[in-house]
Order: C-alpha cells, then sequence, then structure tokens
C-alpha cells in the first residue's frame, strides 16, 4: 500500500537499526547440558530460537517488499543462513579464536549503516 520509494525508507530503516544492533556487544551465552540432540539437532534448536524474530527476517521481509521476485530474495535469505550457520557450526571453536570478535561486530555494524545511508539516499 506504500509505494516504492516508502519501502526504501523502511528498509534503510531496517538497515540502521541491524547496524546499531551489531554495535551492542551481546551478553555472552551460557552453553545448555547436552539434552541428546546431537550436533545438528542442538544446531537446529538454537538457530530456531536465535532467529525468530532476528534483524534478519525483518531485512529479508524488506527486500521482499521492495523487490518484485520476493522468491528469489527468499531462497536468498535462507541460502544465506544456511551457509553462515555451516561456518559457524562447523568452524566457530576455530573461528572465534584466531578472530577479534569486537572488530567483527563493529565492523558488520559499520557496513550496515553505510548500507542503511545509501539505500535511504537513493529512495529520496
Amino acid at each position: 500500500m506504500i509505494d516504492r520509494d516508502g519501502a526504501l525508507l523502511l528498509l534503510a530503516i531496517a538497515f540502521a537499526l541491524a547496524g546499531v544492533a551489531a554495535l551492542i556487544p551481546a551478553d555472552r551465552v551460557k552453553m545448555p547440558r547436552n539434552y541428546g540432540f546431537g550436533l545438528f539437532g542442538a544446531a537446529f534448536i538454537a538457530f530456531l530460537l536465535a532467529e525468530f524474530g532476528d534483524k534478519t527476517q525483518f531485512l529479508a521481509a524488506g527486500y521482499a517488499a521492495v523487490y518484485p521476485a520476493w522468491e528469489a530474495v527468499a531462497l536468498g535469505t535462507w541460502l544465506g543462513v544456511v551457509l553462515a550457520m555451516g561456518v559457524a557450526v562447523y568452524g566457530g571453536r576455530a573461528l572465534r579464536k584466531s578472530l577479534p570478535l569486537a572488530a567483527i561486530r563493529k565492523g558488520l555494524g559499520g557496513l550496515l549503516l553505510v548500507v542503511a545511508a545509501a539505500v535511504s539516499i537513493n529512495a529520496l
């Protein structure tokens, strides 16, 4: 019911909020006991709980509202999340030891804010 420029502005707001959220450090998550789900089951359940209402869904919905090929947006979002989770599940321990998490968080937050500025300039 809103035009393309309005949808782009809402998408820019979503990117800006995601960028601000990425800049805020999260508290360390306590690892639960093993309930017998195995690696895949535990990752699947944790993913469902962690991603429910996460910024990824809002950004994907914003893209789907702006671009007519929402099926491609949904497929691309799904593929990106699956690939990111695969890296996190299978290489998370090694990556956590070798990469500075604070720098990655700040870089991601800055990148999302730059994208928000670019999308808002495009909409205006």
